[in-house]
C-alpha cells in the first residue's frame, strides 16, 4: 500500500552529516512514510548523488508562484517564502494526505518514529511549534509582513506565528495555502500559514511546546523554548542559539544544530565542521558523498538511489 503521507528532508547543503541524517530518517521511517531529500539546486545541484532528490530552484517556484512576502529577496525563496518550495513539490506529487517539512539542521534525540507514530491519527491541517497568537507575542518582528487582500475584512483576521523548522501540512492545508495566496494574501511563511488556515477554518495545533495551541497531554512533550532578547531563547527548538549537536533530553526535537555565521564572525561558536573533525571543512562536496558512500557500504547502510 502507498504511503499517504511524505516527509520532506530540506537541504541547500550536502556534508557526510546531512547525508547520514537523511539516511537515518529513511531507514527509521520507511515504508510508511515516504522520504524525500528535496534539494534547494541553487545552492547544491545533486549531479551524481548516490541517493535520489527532488530539486527545486528558486527562479522556476517564484515563476510558477510569485513571492508572497514583499520586501528584499528579489529572485530568492528567502527570507519568509521557504514553504513555495513545498507547494512546488505538492503540485507535482498531489497524492498525499500529508506533507511533513523538516530541515538539515534538525535533530531528534530519539527514534524517529517515536515523534511521527505520535499524530498519526491526527487530523490537524497544520502541525508545528510555537504556536501564537499577536496579543500573545505582539512584538515579534515579522507581523508587520502580514496583508490580507480586498475583499477580507482585516478585523475578522487573528494574526497567528509559528516557527516551521518541523511541520506538517495537509493536501488539503496546501491547496487553501495555495488559493490564498492566488487572492493575494502576502506575508512571511510563518505568520502566513497558522494565519491562512485559521482564518478558513482549518485546524492547527502545536505538537509540544507550551502555549494555547498545544494537545492535552502534550505540553513539554517534543521541545522546549524560552524566549529571551534579541529573538534568541533558552530550550531545545529555538531560531538562536546554535548548538553543535543535540541535546541529552530524550525525545526531544533540537534546533538548529550548526554553526552559524554570524556566530563564527563575532568569534562565537566554531561549529562548522558537520562531522566534528576540522580536516573536512577542506573537502568537496564530492568527496563528502563519497566518503559517505564507504562507509555506508562498509556498514550495509542502505542507499536510495
Amino acid at each position: 500500500m502507498a504511503a499517504r503521507t511524505v516527509v520532506l528532508y530540506c537541504t541547500h547543503l550536502l556534508t557526510e552529516e546531512i547525508l547520514r541524517e537523511f539516511d537515518r530518517l529513511s531507514r527509521e521511517l520507511e515504508p510508511d512514510y515516504d522520504v524525500v531529500l528535496l534539494l534547494d539546486a541553487d545552492s547544491c545541484p545533486s549531479n551524481r548523488m548516490p541517493i535520489s532528490a527532488f530539486e527545486f530552484r528558486h527562479a522556476e517556484v517564484l515563476k510558477e508562484f510569485g513571492r508572497h512576502m514583499d520586501g528584499p529577496g528579489g529572485g530568492s525563496l528567502m527570507p519568509g517564502c521557504l514553504d513555495l518550495a513545498v507547494l512546488y513539490y505538492a503540485r507535482r506529487n498531489p497524492d498525499y494526505e500529508y506533507y511533513w517539512r523538516i530541515e538539515y539542521d534538525v535533530r531528534f534525540s530519539g527514534a524517529w518514529g517515536e515523534f511521527f507514530s505520535a499524530f498519526e491519527q491526527n487530523d490537524a491541517d497544520l502541525l508545528t511549534a510555537l504556536v501564537q497568537t499577536k496579543r500573545e507575542r505582539p512584538n515579534w518582528g515579522w507581523w508587520p509582513t502580514l496583508s490580507v487582500p480586498p475583499g477580507v475584512d482585516a478585523k475578522s483576521v487573528m494574526p497567528i506565528r509559528a516557527f516551521h523548522p518541523v511541520c506538517r501540512i495537509s493536501g488539503t492545508g496546501l491547496l487553501a495555502i495555495e488559493g490564498a495566496y492566488e487572492k493575494g494574501w502576502k506575508g512571511h511563511y510563518e505568520v502566513t500559514l497558522p494565519t491562512i488556515l485559521n482564518h478558513y477554518g482549518h485546524r492547527i495545533e502545536d505538537f509540544g511546546g507550551d502555549g494555547s495551541f498545544v494537545a492535552a497531554g502534550n505540553p513539554g512533550r517534543f521541545y522546549s523554548n524560552v524566549p529571551r532578547a534579541n529573538g534568541r531563547a533558552d530550550g531545545s527548538f529555538v531560531w538562536r542559539p546554535c548548538r553543535s549537536a543535540a541535546g541529552k533530553a530524550p525525545n526531544k526535537l533540537w534546533h538548529p544544530v550548526k554553526q552559524c555565521e554570524e556566530e563564527a564572525q563575532n568569534g562565537g561558536p566554531q561549529i562548522a565542521q558537520s562531522s566534528g573533525r576540522p580536516e573536512l571543512n577542506q573537502r568537496s562536496t564530492t568527496d563528502l558523498i563519497r566518503a559517505f558512500v564507504r562507509k555506508a557500504l562498509k556498514k550495509r547502510i542502505r542507499i536510495r538511489g
